[in-house]
């Protein structure tokens, strides 16, 4: 006598929290730790991690669809969006506009700055004008005062070095070992990183932008100096 076998269809794996595709719900939650820095004591506040409800793909169409049909609510929150995509696309501008004395409107390569390349920029790199001006400020302080007791670098020396790095690199502009400084300026960095260990989590958004700017600078066609040119 055989036996009968019944097979039973698998179930579908359950889509990722962050797949916006494929949730029916009209928010999704994402991870998001905040850290705090050190007061004046020492004493440092623990992270503390929650889940924001975002709005997943289907909470936008939501939003656009009673936005379309006149609802007073769907347009505040289609306003807000379009707010939110403004901001991070003039801080982008901005950041260009920054690094460029002579840019203007006319100038300035705007099919970089659409929100298609944008969304597709890494995003190390991606937000850095979002990253505090004082975060930067204690980011340089802690490495003049490390870099000395862990290289033959001088306090002076550290302080031009993390300014270069504050800068973006913008002092580099035009000088032809621009590629071999930024590789060392990095191999620095990761001396640093080394030293001062857990307690450089806070800066972890400036050393992820340096990373990221540092490798698609040294990527860049090599500067061309006047003496190529005969001038």
């Amino acid at each position: 006598m055989s036996e009968t076998q019944t097979q039973t269809a698998a179930a579908p794996a359950p889509a990722p929290a962050n797949d916006l595709s494929m949730t029916d719900a009209f928010t999704f939650p994402v991870k998001r730790r905040f850290r705090f820095n050190k007061d004046d004591t020492g004493f440092q506040r623990p992270a503390v991690e929650v889940e924001i409800p975002t709005l997943s793909f289907n909470g936008i169409v939501d939003v656009l669809q009673r936005m379309k049909a006149g609802d007073a609510s769907g347009k505040k929150e289609f306003e807000f969006l379009t707010s939110i995509i403004s901001d991070a696309i003039s801080g982008e501008v901005k950041s260009y506009v920054s690094d460029n004395a002579n840019a203007a409107q006319d100038n300035i390569p705007w099919d970089k700055y659409s929100f298609a390349a944008i969304a597709n920029m890494p995003q190390g790199v991606r937000g850095v004008s979002a990253i505090p001006k004082e975060l930067w400020e204690k980011f340089a302080k802690s490495y003049v005062a490390v870099m000395p007791t862990k290289s033959s670098a001088t306090p002076e020396q550290a302080a031009a070095r993390v300014g270069i790095l504050v800068q973006k690199f913008r002092p580099l502009t035009g000088n032809p070992d621009r590629a071999k400084i930024i590789e060392n300026l990095m191999a620095t960095l990761a001396v640093y990183v080394e030293a001062v260990g857990a307690d450089g989590e806070e800066y972890s958004p400036i050393l992820e932008f340096l990373t990221k700017k540092a490798d698609e600078l040294k990527a860049e066609t090599t500067v061309v100096t006047a003496d190529a040119l005969g001038f």
